[in-house]
């Protein structure tokens, strides 16, 4: 990678909805982070991932009427514009998220220390508050877990920190790959974290499976998790929509899982499954 990105700035005031639309579909087109401005937000893709085709695509298909502006822009030290840009981050009463410079949270059950750089996973946005939410109501204690497209590890690491035996965290991604071990071993945690998809699942089972990406990867990956999924497991997705819960409801209950609950931030959502007990 040359470390050179681009930013693209949208103007989408009050529309939370179509915020939301464009940030995934900007997700899917390779985009990996996403700031909010005054009014809009800003969106971050690395240079060789970047396509201005792709990009005139998702703006076409949504209801985004200006043109975004784009900026090159060279490498610099991400950790000093994160630092400017991003607060500690409470989830509920129980866990919060913050960057190495905030100063500590005292009184939460799980306090995680996350460095953004620029990777998808902070706390900042919906889903990934959603999937900490949504693992409260599991117990992990001397579970064996799998975070795919881990980011920056963050839900791996909270699941060590309430109890798991092991997390296995994988993306796709080098340089999230090494995020993800730095921030592992900033909360003292030991995760193993490997580059690369759902090939990594293979000949293994899990007791819990972790996947905040994006509606196209899950349906594609939903084999691959019921297959290493251990029979009575727990299956939590987000990263979409809820135009798209009806398609991946059916589609996970075609492998023999159960729905154990939905929860939703704005348009976000998040789905605990369940795999069926009998194999």
């Amino acid at each position: 990678m040359t470390g050179v990105y681009y930013e693209v700035a949208f103007k989408t005031g009050n529309h939370r909805s179509l915020k939301d639309i464009l940030i995934a579909e900007l997700a899917e087109a390779g985009f990996e982070s996403f700031v909010d401005s005054e009014d809009g937000f800003l969106a971050y893709v690395p240079e060789e991932l970047f396509s201005e085709e792709k990009l005139q695509r998702v703006v076409g298909t949504t209801e985004y009427e200006e043109s975004p502006v784009i900026q090159r822009i060279e490498p610099q030290n991400w950790n000093t514009v994160w630092e400017s840009q991003f607060d500690p981050i409470q989830v509920n009463a129980e866990i919060c998220i913050r960057a190495p410079f905030h100063n500590p949270m005292p009184g939460f059950a799980f306090e995680l220390i996350i460095e953004p750089r620029m990777s998808f996973g902070t706390g900042h946005h919906a889903t990934t508050r959603l999937m900490c939410e949504a693992m409260q109501s599991i117990d992990f204690k001397g579970k064996i877990v799998c975070d795919m497209g881990c980011g920056t590890g963050i839900l791996g690491i909270l699941a060590m920190k309430m109890g798991a035996e092991s997390a296995f965290g994988v993306d796709i991604e080098q340089w999230a790959v090494e995020n993800a071990r730095d921030n592992a071993s900033t909360n003292s945690v030991v995760m193993q974290i490997e580059e690369g998809g759902a090939e990594h699942l293979e000949g293994k089972k899990f007791d819990i499976i972790l996947a905040n990406i994006n509606r196209n990867v899950l349906l594609d990956q939903l084999p691959a998790y019921a297959s290493g999924l251990a029979s009575g497991g727990y299956l939590l997705l987000s990263g979409f929509l809820d135009p798209d819960v009806a398609i991946l409801v059916s589609a996970s209950e075609n492998l023999g899982f159960k729905v154990k609950k939905i929860s939703a931030e704005e348009n976000w959502r998040c789905i605990v499954l369940e795999k069926n007990i009998s194999e």
